[in-house]
């Protein structure tokens, strides 16, 4: 792989570890338990998007795929999510600033 083929990924993680929360910060209420559940739904969606970039990864590569699906199924969708977790290591900084900032931007409640 290139850099740009490592360092795009991480790219797009950090990019998106930012923009969850905001988007989310904007259809959910203003408030500190809300906070924590814009951060529980955002690692949600974060961890899926990283498990669906490792799966579409192998599966740019067809034998590594189709012999671990073969092999041991439940096994595999372990192993992306395991990967997906992993993947954490990068964005959950990044996301635990970005709900950081977003207090300073309420309204009607006072941080």
């Amino acid at each position: 792989m290139s850099i740009l083929g490592d360092l795009l990924p991480v790219v797009v993680l950090v990019l998106l570890a930012v923009a969850v929360p905001k988007v989310l910060a904007r259809y959910l209420p203003e408030g500190i338990g809300w906070l924590f559940g814009n951060g529980v739904i955002a690692a949600i969606i974060l961890w899926a998007i990283s498990y669906v970039y490792f799966a579409v990864a192998y599966a740019m590569q067809f034998d590594a795929l189709n012999r671990l699906l073969s092999a041991e199924p439940l096994g595999t969708v372990a192993h992306f999510a395991w990967l997906g977790l992993l993947a954490g290591m990068i964005w959950v900084p990044v996301l635990v600033l970005a709900l950081a900032s977003l207090p300073k931007r309420w309204v009607e409640v006072v941080w």
